[in-house]
């Protein structure tokens, strides 16, 4: 789906599933299945099933888990990141400044990311490097499997393999001895004598180091190569820095990081029929539908493509045109749906792109004050 109206309303509604495990298996075509449940015999699935992300459940599981993981993210850590953001990107940018150069993707919005999740988990420097590796297999973590293809789905089981076994190790450390870093936040994390177990807090920070780095890195470098496509808007958030965090929230819209997410629907059901005049845009009944990529478990499932719904021109005028200045709308968000994440961690993510741009316009007027080339910036 791609209509704004259509994808919010299955976003928002209670018999659209984020949980996978909510399929019947049987019920579905093979060419229908995740290949790494086809092929196995049990075991894998069963794992997957136990570590599954909180992003991937449903209430009240995804409830309990959000309520612990928010404990975690507390006031000090969330103003902290601001002071450390502009100090990655200062050093970032001066490297740029001395080449006389700066390639946006692989010198900015990607290093930038993943050097803040890894000291907000309290991963020692030295391990920076073999983080980035896995953040490279695990980039494509959210993508529908259909996507992808086999080496790419087995180099990210093997990262997540890797990763979960250094991150066992990190964590006996932390709960040895416990900083103010966010796994030992998240190890601590208690309400009503509820805990995280081991199991959830690896899925946790899998699912911090895949949705935070990747999104994030997609966010500012198809942020910069807008802002070139539309020199007006660059000199709008140059000259005026009121509109740096209205502008931040157009490129969430214009950009999208996340291009398309996916529910199982729990029953039949009908989406579209509200306006008498028009057809009902999607009427779900068993079989599955053509190219859906989950199938029948009370129901069928489909995508919502999140990034056509922003660009729907019922939802929000002149929805193709880039403004630094458009009022965010985002009660009426396609990608807003019931429980929709950390509030604080949202937040947060934020302020890396807007601390980006800040930093690169002070780097930009001291490179002209002192005669440094512009460079070619890719």
């Amino acid at each position: 789906m791609t209509r704004h109206a259509d994808c919010q309303a299955l976003l928002r509604d209670r018999r659209a599933s984020s949980d996978s495990t909510q399929v019947d298996i049987t019920k579905v075509p093979p060419a229908g299945l995740r290949r790494s449940v086809a092929d196995d015999d049990g075991s894998l699935a069963q794992a997957e099933v136990d570590n599954r992300p909180f992003l991937f459940r449903d209430p009240p599981d995804h409830t309990r888990l959000r309520g612990l993981v928010a404990k975690a993210f507390t006031p000090k850590m969330i103003d902290g990141l601001r002071a450390r953001t502009e100090a990655i990107v200062a050093e970032l940018l001066d490297a740029a400044l001395e080449r006389g150069e700066l390639d946006v993707v692989a010198e900015l919005a990607y290093p930038l990311p993943v050097r803040i999740i890894c000291e907000m988990l309290g991963v020692p420097v030295a391990d920076h490097e073999r983080f980035q590796g896995w953040s490279a297999a695990l980039a494509r973590g959210l993508d529908p499997e259909f996507l992808l293809t086999e080496e790419v789905i087995a180099a990210r089981m093997e990262a997540i393999t890797s990763f979960g076994l250094y991150l066992l190790e990190l964590l006996a450390e932390r709960r040895a001895n416990p900083g103010d870093d966010l796994l030992s936040q998240l190890a601590l994390a208690e309400e009503e004598g509820d805990t995280l177990s081991e199991e959830e807090l690896i899925s946790t920070a899998i699912l911090l180091l895949v949705a935070g780095h990747e999104t994030t890195v997609n966010l500012i470098a198809g942020g910069v190569l807008s802002l070139v496509q539309h020199p007006v808007q660059l000199e709008r958030l140059r000259s005026d820095p009121s509109v740096v965090r209205s502008g931040v929230e157009e490129m969430l819209r214009y950009v999208s990081p996340v291009q398309l997410t996916g529910r199982t629907l729990l029953e039949p059901m009908t989406v579209g029929e509200a306006d008498p005049e028009q057809p009902p845009r999607l009427r779900v009944r068993d079989p599955p539908l053509p190219g859906c990529a989950a199938g029948p478990s009370r129901g069928p499932g489909g995508h919502s493509r999140a990034a056509p719904a922003r660009r729907d021109d019922r939802a929000r005028r002149g929805p193709t045109v880039l403004s630094a200045q458009r009022r965010a709308a985002r009660a009426r968000d396609a990608a807003r749906a019931p429980d929709r994440g950390l509030k604080k961690g949202l937040r947060a993510g934020r302020q890396a792109p807007r601390v980006a741009r800040a930093a690169r316009a002070r780097r930009r007027e001291r490179g002209r004050a002192a005669g440094a080339p512009r460079g070619g910036g890719r």
